[in-house]
């Protein structure tokens, strides 16, 4: 950054780096207490910067979760599940 920049950023400057190294989980937590707050005040103060903070590649809160070795069966329907269950027990 150039010091022209640094010189008008100021103390602020030393300020907002300090913020941009607050990790991941903590980062999450500030997201989540935000809307909470909100929900709880029936107010959407902070909304927009909660989603954009949530959105970080770092958190990348709002992606659904993926579902990985999901294994989904389902018997035909010409099965008569009854009758199996009844044989398995013999």
């Amino acid at each position: 950054m150039p010091n022209a920049v640094w010189r008008k950023m100021g103390k602020n400057a030393k300020k907002l780096i300090k913020l941009g190294e607050v990790d991941p989980k903590m980062q999450e937590k500030i997201v989540r207490g935000r809307l909470v707050e909100n929900t709880l005040k029936g107010k959407d103060g902070g909304t927009m910067s909660a989603k954009v903070l949530g959105s970080d590649k770092r958190v990348n809160m709002w992606t659904p979760e993926q579902q990985n070795n999901v294994l989904i069966l389902q018997a035909p329907n010409h099965v008569d599940i009854d009758k199996m269950l009844k044989e398995g027990d013999g």
